[in-house]
C-alpha cells in the first residue's frame, strides 16, 4: 500500500481528506475537491507542478503527492505551494545577529546531542532573509510530515526554495537524526559551490553522494576533519558542530573578549561550560546581539 497526499497550497481550501491509502497498481478513489480563494481559479492537480492530471486516472506505484494548481486573474498557472512574493534563491539573514538556537525544557543546551532533520530545517527557516509569512499554511508534499506537528509549516515553506529533499521512497524522515553529510549538503544550498577534483577526506571518495558539498565546505573553511583525518560523513552531527558550521555560513564570529567579560548577562546553560571546544560558537548562536565589523573580527556592542 502507498500513501496518496493531496496538497491544496496557499490559494484554496481542501474539501475532504488530505490523504488516502491506495493499494499498489490501483487508482485513487477519494479525491477531495478544492475551493479557490478570491482572485484564483482551481485548475486541477499536478504531480510535477506543470502538467495537469486527474488523480483518479493515475495508477499508483509509489507514495504520490498531488499538488493543487491554480490560475490567477491573468490566466497564469501557479502551483499551489508557490509563494509569489519571495525570492526563488534562498538567502540567509546575515545582517541581524539573532538567536537561532535554544535550550530544552530542562534548561540545558545539550551541545553534544544530535539534532533531527526537522529541527535543522526549522532552524534555517528562522534565519531566512524572506521569513515565513504568518499567513503561510501549506501541507508538505512529504507524506510523513504530519500537518499538526510543530515543524510542518517550516518544512513546507523551505520546500518552496527547493532546499529540502527527501529519501528515495518519497518520505522526509523529519524526526530522523541528521548526519554530517546531510547537514553539510543542506547548508551548501545557501552558497556557491567550490569544485575540486581532489579527494580531501579519506572516507569521502569522489563518488560519494555528498562529496561535492563536503569538499566545497572544506574549501570554504567551514569544516575540519577529525584527528584521524576523516570527515565521518555518516556520523550524526552534534548541536555544537551545527552551531559552528552555521556561524561560518552566516559569517558570524563570537567576540570572546566580550563574552568573557559579560558572563552574568548572557544566556548560559549549566551543561555548556567555557571549557567546551565549541562554547563560544554556541554562545554566539543563543544570544541575539548588536555588533560591528572590525579588522580583527566581529565586535559585540551589546545584547538585543
Amino acid at each position: 500500500e502507498y500513501t496518496v497526499t493531496y496538497v491544496e497550497g496557499l490559494y484554496g481550501d481542501l474539501m475532504g481528506k488530505g490523504s488516502e491509502t491506495v493499494r499498489e497498481h490501483t487508482k485513487p478513489k477519494n479525491v477531495p475537491t478544492v475551493t479557490a480563494h478570491e482572485g484564483y481559479t482551481f485548475a486541477g492537480w499536478s504531480i510535477d507542478k506543470e502538467t495537469l492530471v486527474r488523480p483518479e486516472t493515475v495508477v499508483i506505484k509509489e507514495n504520490t503527492v498531488f499538488l493543487a494548481m491554480y490560475e490567477d486573474e491573468d490566466g497564469k498557472l501557479i502551483p499551489g505551494d508557490k509563494v509569489t512574493n519571495i525570492s526563488q534563491v534562498p538567502e540567509l539573514n546575515k545582517a541581524d545577529h539573532m538567536a537561532y538556537m535554544f535550550g530544552d525544557d530542562n534548561g540545558t543546551f545539550r551541545p553534544d546531542a544530535s539534532i533531527t532533520r526537522a529541527e535543522v530545517v526549522a532552524l534555517l527557516a528562522r534565519l531566512l532573509k524572506d521569513p515565513m509569512p504568518q499567513s503561510f499554511n501549506v501541507r508538505s508534499r512529504f507524506p510523513d510530515v504530519d500537518p499538526d506537528k510543530w515543524y510542518a509549516q517550516s518544512v513546507a515553506y523551505m520546500e518552496q526554495f527547493g532546499v529540502v529533499s527527501g529519501y528515495p521512497d518519497g518520505t522526509f524522515g523529519p524526526e530522523n537524526t541528521i548526519s554530517r553529510a546531510e547537514f553539510v549538503t543542506l547548508l551548501s544550498r545557501f552558497a556557491q559551490t567550490e569544485l575540486t577534483d581532489r579527494q580531501l577526506f579519506p572516507d569521502v571518495p569522489l563518488d560519494h553522494w555528498a562529496a561535492i558539498h563536503i569538499n566545497s565546505a572544506s574549501l570554504k573553511g567551514w569544516i575540519d576533519g577529525y584527528p584521524d583525518g576523516g570527515f565521518h560523513p555518516n556520523d550524526p552531527i552534534t548541536r555544537a558542530q551545527a552551531a559552528k558550521l552555521i556561524n561560518k555560513l552566516l559569517e558570524r564570529e563570537p567576540d570572546k573578549a566580550y563574552i568573557d567579560a559579560h558572563q552574568d548577562t548572557l544566556r548560559q546553560f549549566p551543561d555548556l561550560t567555557n571549557d567546551h571546544w565549541a562554547y563560544y560558537d554556541c554562545i554566539e548562536a543563543v544570544n541575539a546581539h548588536q555588533f560591528r565589523r572590525e579588522q580583527s573580527g566581529e565586535a559585540w556592542l551589546g545584547k538585543e
